[in-house]
């Protein structure tokens, strides 16, 4: 398998260099859009398919006029916010997994405080379900949990490049599935959260690749990072672009 990531260094380096020759409220109307969009698409990769148009809407706090859409508004806040809390783990001087963070994401996507004393993870593996691969047991969850997260801070970890590591980061997170809910969101962010450690850009799944991508997770990381890496170099020239819109930066 002919690996990207010469091509995944240069777009980077690319887009890097455009947005320096942005102006300040260039580069922020670039990181909304940025964020609408991985909001968008991060959504409908779990099923929830909405417009760009109610992501901005929620995203700045105005109420929908279909009270219907309250649950789906509040769920796309949690998830910028959610982004936001990545992002500033990511500024953290060495990279290692933290269960307190995880479990912090994992709290933020569902609204509620984090009760340390009590186990979030699932208690039985559910019959309908919108991930159709293999996922641990529920007694294994907490022994797979605590591997990923040494593995994280190992030296095996450390002799892949960045991309890949992220990437089986991931396969492994989707592998213990361990939260009733959103483990999807959170092993994306986690693979995310790798990457932009390391001075690269997030990886969005298109929600057109949606199937592609639940069908990878049954198979080995190598099948993963085949669908994962194209869209990282489709991510990357879809930025690029957008950067080329200056005016629509500022609006």
């Amino acid at each position: 398998m002919k690996e990207r990531y010469p091509e995944i260094e240069a777009l980077t380096a690319q887009l890097r260099k455009r947005l320096g020759r942005l102006r300040q409220a260039e580069r922020e109307g670039f990181q909304r859009w940025l964020d609408l969009g991985w909001i968008h698409h991060d959504s409908a990769i779990e099923g929830l398919v909405t417009q760009m148009d109610e992501v901005r809407e929620a995203l700045v706090g105005t109420n929908p006029v279909d009270s219907g859409l309250v649950p789906v508004y509040h769920e796309l806040c949690n998830h910028q916010v959610a982004i936001r809390q990545m992002r500033e783990e990511a500024t953290r001087k060495k990279f290692r997994l933290r269960m307190d963070f995880i479990r912090e994401l994992y709290h933020t996507f569902v609204g509620e405080e984090d009760d340390p004393r009590t186990s979030c993870y699932r208690r039985d593996i559910p019959i309908h379900r919108l991930y159709f691969h293999d996922i641990a047991p529920p007694d294994r969850i907490a022994y797979r949990m605590q591997r990923l997260i040494s593995w994280s801070d190992s030296a095996d970890f450390r002799r892949h490049h960045v991309v890949s590591a992220a990437i089986i980061l991931h396969h492994r997170f989707m592998e213990a599935f361990p939260f009733p809910s959103h483990s999807g969101k959170i092993g994306r962010l986690l693979m995310n959260l790798v990457l932009v450690h390391h001075g690269m850009f997030p990886i969005v799944v298109h929600s057109t690749d949606r199937h592609r991508y639940y069908e990878s997770l049954r198979g080995e990381p190598e099948e993963l990072a085949v669908m994962i890496e194209e869209s990282a170099e489709n991510s990357l020239r879809s930025w690029y672009k957008l950067t080329e819109q200056r005016r629509m930066l500022v609006v």
